[in-house]
């Protein structure tokens, strides 16, 4: 469906014609984009880390998705790889394959028993509220 208007086609656009174009007109100047109540703000990177497309366990198809980092509990940035490591210490049928939800939730600490995936009224008290 290439007759769409989708972000691959927005970003074209801005690089092609409107950025040279302001710049052609206002040399001196610089240029800021706001895009309000567009889809175009809530698109993502082919490889962004979204919850929505993950599992909640080890192992099943899911696209490939860019490591993460977080804040550990003293505010530190702690590098977090998405992908289990082919090492040794890994069982076989988990190397190289994508963690799910409920591995990253318990390498942050946050993961217990009977944590629901979705939310339903409450937005922190479940996998999907944690992660966004």
């Amino acid at each position: 469906r290439d007759c769409w208007w989708n972000t691959e086609k927005m970003i074209r656009q801005i690089c092609t014609q409107a950025v040279p174009i302001f710049n052609l007109s206002y040399s001196q100047c610089q240029v800021l984009f706001l895009f309000d109540n567009s889809k175009i703000h809530n698109s993502l990177s082919a490889n962004a880390l979204h919850a929505y497309n993950m599992n909640l366990n080890t192992g099943s198809e899911v696209p490939i998705m860019q490591d993460i980092w977080f804040r550990d509990q003293t505010g530190n940035q702690v590098s977090q790889p998405i992908n289990f490591p082919n090492l040794a210490h890994i069982p076989c049928t988990y190397r190289g394959k994508q963690k799910g939800l409920r591995v990253i939730l318990q390498e942050w600490g946050l993961w217990h028993d009977g944590l629901p995936l979705e939310c339903g009224s409450s937005q922190r008290n479940c996998v999907l509220g944690l992660l966004g």
